[in-house]
């Protein structure tokens, strides 16, 4: 296209006035350098603060050689200054001492130094000297670091802050050291400062002030110009509107305004001129399947709609076969959207070539396919269509991206007792679909009213559930985990139990899978731990030497972004230390996610001190590799494994085997499950020491666990056996 052409395009003129504009007003922004001074603001004060920093730890550790020795990192900047004397208490107290060291370090960074201890009752940071003073030169009124202040996070885990914080009324900014014990436990911390910040942050708003009212104005000016030239220049184009109105309206055929131009508004009206010539393919294009030309939704809904029509004769009998493929989402996550198309295209033939004349297949969307067949009559035809349909798809398929592995699942309702309309028997296939895919893949299902009313009390319980959340109706039981070698506890798993007011008792295994699939686990998760840490919390101010407590903690659960933060917020409130919460996930935590994100989680959670535990172990599928890597405390063995192990030899085997491997990861062993004494004898014969199960004692509220336990620990010292005496409290 010649120079000249291309000027007289609607686009280039629009763009060169528009660019023209601006152009200007980078200029006239980029000449008041704001960036090149808020850059050498922000590094002059970080070399600032880093030497004031320096020379406080240096003058700390050279005037008290006798108390404190400085830790640095490898740059060199001080990251803790410990206490080198066990006398801490004695050490973070007012002294003159400290007058005198806060002084010189005000002094040669011409600022300000404080000293904090931690307070071990309020978890706050409580200032004892300063070189701030008030009116008359008097000391400061009292004040304590608490979790508000924008320090307290990085010292609560011993690390530095540096920043800008809030002090006297104004903004210093600082450099706060943890100060360290000599066992490397938190015990206060000291801040430095280079002075106020104030005016420097007053003159970069105004600098920002400038800058945004000069572009505010620069742009007005843009848009409003761009604006009426636009209006002029979209002239043709609103006629072009009106007119492509008036012929998705009409059958108008006048002549298209514009034809002939040379730019974009010419080559609009040239496509304009033509959408008459396609009102013959609307309805293909609104009934077909772009991707495998198969119908689509609404041409799916319509056909089955017809079927059914009341009109129809009652022998027109028919199945409905809802098919989803099984890893296609592997298939797109591995190779890539366009091999995805590929594998529905080749799953189309091949379903393809499995149905008969009169057959329809149609494509709802993603990978769900549908058949509707009025050559099935009856559930045993159903059943061997599906049944060639799951081999068929079973065999790997070949792609130019590489082999995949798919295969389906078959949801089926027989047509018309399944559904009198389209949507009911929609309803009711999908239904059946989804518990051929819960039972697990390439299996096939016929709906039933059973499904129907399950669907219907998921949906009941569900709303329980959340009115129960919402009222505070769950509570927790827990069970021992009891040490074989002297019957003491190792700790207690603390379990959800539902009382409905009408309904009464209602298991775990029936609210757990309705609170996941409906959004309720985080609710219910962190209302179990956060009373698990309140009970734990009380048996500890009553003395009572119960080891730990352990909590289920839900995948979904688990990669909420803020669930470190749950956890560290919900032994923060209880005064909790870490090593007193036990946190078990299940294998499946490995699904979907790499290594490096479940090794940042686990290494926070393990931060806090809290206890990591993989439960259900053998259940699923672990990689070695993860056990080996992944900073795991504790395997609990599955109860498949424990159960009947003193009957079966190849289990007993099995079980030796899983106990070494979890010795050889130097991981504590808890095995759950064991229900009879025969199991707990092969348990102690195999060297697994920690065991839980109703053999012990059954879940119970948490105000029988202290009798319970006593109970545990002298029967078995008495008898010198696994078999403790049967009381009344075991079964609460």
């Amino acid at each position: 296209m010649a120079f000249g052409h291309r000027l007289r395009s609607l686009t280039w003129r629009i763009t060169a006035l528009l660019v023209g504009f601006v152009a200007i007003s980078i200029v006239i922004m980029a000449g008041l350098g704001y960036s090149r001074v808020d850059q050498a603001t922000e590094e002059y004060s970080a070399i600032r603060i880093d030497r004031a920093a320096r020379a406080a730890a240096s003058i700390t550790a050279a005037t008290l050689p006798d108390r404190f020795t400085v830790l640095r990192d490898r740059e060199g900047r001080p990251s803790a200054i410990q206490i080198i004397r066990e006398d801490k208490d004695a050490i973070l107290a007012p002294q003159p001492a400290y007058v005198a060291l806060l002084s010189d370090i005000g002094a040669v960074n011409q600022g300000a130094a404080t000293l904090f201890r931690l307070n071990p009752h309020t978890y706050a940071f409580d200032r004892f000297g300063t070189t701030f003073r008030g009116p008359n030169n008097t000391e400061p009124p009292p004040f304590s670091l608490g979790p508000s202040h924008p320090a307290y996070a990085a010292l609560s885990a011993r690390a530095v802050h540096v920043g800008q914080v809030p002090m006297l009324g104004g903004l210093r900014l600082a450099y706060f050291i943890p100060l360290i014990d000599i066992s490397g436990a938190l015990a206060g911390a000291m801040s430095v400062d280079i002075g106020w910040v104030d005016e420097l942050v007053h003159r970069r708003k105004e600098l920002r002030d400038d800058i945004a009212l000069w572009a505010g104005l620069i742009l007005a000016v843009v848009a409003l110009a761009g604006g009426l030239i636009a209006y002029r220049q979209m002239r043709p184009l609103r006629a072009l509107a009106g007119f492509a109105h008036d012929l998705a309206a009409t059958s108008d055929s006048r002549d298209v305004p514009g034809l002939g131009r040379n730019d974009e508004i010419g080559f609009l009206a040239e496509g304009l001129s033509r959408v008459a010539e396609l009102r013959g393919n609307l309805e293909r294009l609104a009934y077909g399947d772009p991707l495998t030309g198969l119908a689509n939704r609404a041409r799916y809904f319509a056909d089955l709609s017809g079927l059914l029509a009341p009109t129809q004769s009652s022998s027109r009998k028919g199945a409905l076969l809802m098919l989803d493929l099984d890893r296609f989402k592997e298939t797109n996550d591995a190779f890539g959207h366009s091999a995805g198309d590929d594998l529905l295209v080749r799953a189309r033939d091949i379903i393809l070539a499995e149905l008969e004349e009169g057959d329809n297949l149609a494509r709802l969307g993603g990978d769900d396919f549908v058949i509707l067949s009025p050559n099935v009559r009856d559930e045993v035809q159903a059943q061997d269509l599906c049944r060639r349909l799951i081999e068929r798809l079973a065999v790997p398929i070949g792609l130019p991206q590489g082999e995949v592995h798919t295969g389906c699942s078959i949801g089926i309702a027989m047509l018309p007792r399944d559904g009198e309309s389209a949507e009911e028997a929609h309803r009711n296939a999908d239904l059946a679909l989804r518990q051929a895919k819960q039972e697990g893949r390439g299996r096939f299902v016929f709906f039933d009213h059973e499904l129907h009313a399950a669907a219907q009390k998921r949906m009941t319980l569900a709303r329980m559930l959340r009115h129960a959340l919402e009222n505070d109706e769950l509570t927790v039981h827990v069970q021992p985990q009891v040490r074989l070698k002297d019957g003491r506890l190792h700790g207690f798993e603390v379990l959800a139990r539902w009382f409905h007011p009408t309904s009464g008792a209602i298991p775990p295994s029936e609210f757990i899978p309705v609170a996941e699939a409906n959004g309720l686990i985080p609710a219910l998760g962190n209302r179990v731990l956060d009373e698990a840490c309140r009970i734990a919390r009380e048996w500890a101010d009553a003395r009572f030497e119960f080891g730990h407590v352990s909590v289920n903690v839900s995948t979904i659960q688990l990669w909420q972004p803020n669930f470190v933060a749950i956890v560290a917020d919900a032994l923060r409130r209880h005064g909790l230390p870490g090593y007193r919460l036990c946190l078990e996930v299940t294998e499946s935590v490995f699904v979907n996610h790499g290594e490096a994100k479940v090794m940042r989680v686990f290494g926070e959670l393990r931060a806090l001190g809290v206890t990591l535990s993989l439960d259900d172990f053998g259940s699923g599928y672990s990689s070695l590799g993860y056990l080996n890597t992944l900073p795991l405390d504790q395997l609990k063995i599955d109860r498949a494994f424990v159960s009947g192990v003193d009957r079966d030899p190849r289990k007993r085997s099995l079980l030796a085997g899983i106990i070494a491997l979890g010795k050889g990861l130097r991981l504590e062993l808890v095995a759950e499950g064991a229900e009879k004494a025969a199991e707990v004898e092969v348990l102690r014969a195999l060297g697994c020491n920690l065991v839980q199960g109703y053999y012990f004692a059954k879940p119970m509220p948490h105000r029988l666990a202290q009798a319970e336990a006593e109970r545990i620990r002298k029967s078995l010292r008495q008898n010198g056996k696994t078999r403790p005496e049967r009381a009344g409290v075991a079964a609460a």
